[in-house]
């Protein structure tokens, strides 16, 4: 909670200061890209039951491939602020039986970013940013003959940090761009359905956590006024 004031209050700082200044560049920067990363889970599951509590933990890893769409601002020649979104799924292992599984990640956040080096046609920068996930895992289980269709629903938030390079067509508006970096989530199983019906688990608790690197290749265009 505490890191997360802290950034939130870097971001209005940095704000205020882009603001401030009027010689500020004012590029528009949309960025597409294919990324994938590579995670260390830990998942916990906590029952209680009266004066009693039972908790289970295991640790594993996931590969993850998505979309990401990036807007950013130059506030200055420095500084630049904006949206990131990730559209995605973690990869089942070809060798086990993926029959009825599914999973979709979606990812919203807000990043900062600065300049170490900035040129006409180039940028290396290095950001940092919060945001919140949702992750719905599907899977099919047949039980008396009878298939069942499980829903869970996972919600949370993160924190991200990386650095990455842009490298422009000569002076043109369309380019390149690669980043590498942190990437951690830390969510909580919101909802539990069966066959679409809602189960009631207010005395189960269930944590999953990620943390990894995340890597990404992409388009970017830029517009300056």
């Amino acid at each position: 909670m505490n890191t997360r004031i802290i950034i939130a209050t870097l971001f209005a700082v940095i704000t205020f200061q882009g603001i401030s200044q009027s010689d500020r560049s004012r590029e528009f920067q949309a960025r597409i890209g294919y990324g994938i990363g590579a995670y260390g889970t830990k998942s916990e599951l906590t029952i209680r039951d009266q004066n009693t509590t039972f908790s289970s933990s295991d640790t594993s890893g996931a590969v993850t491939q998505h979309l990401n769409l990036d807007l950013r601002y130059e506030l200055t020649d420095r500084i630049t602020l904006g949206v990131d979104m990730k559209f995605g799924a973690y990869l089942y292992d070809p060798e086990e039986d993926n029959t009825g599984k599914s999973n979709v990640y979606r990812i919203t956040g807000l990043k900062g970013e600065f300049n170490i080096s900035k040129r006409s046609n180039f940028r290396w920068f290095v950001g940092a940013g919060f945001h919140a996930s949702r992750l719905v895992i599907s899977e099919e289980s047949v039980a008396f003959g009878i298939t069942n269709k499980e829903e869970f629903d996972y919600r949370g938030v993160g924190l991200s940090a990386n650095t990455g390079i842009i490298k422009y067509f000569g002076d043109g508006p369309i380019g390149m761009f690669f980043t590498m970096g942190y990437d951690g989530h830390s969510f909580i199983l919101d909802e539990y359905t069966i066959n679409g019906e809602a189960v009631d688990f207010d005395e189960i608790d269930v944590t999953l956590d990620a943390r990894g690197i995340d890597l990404s290749l992409g388009l970017i265009v830029r517009i300056r006024p």
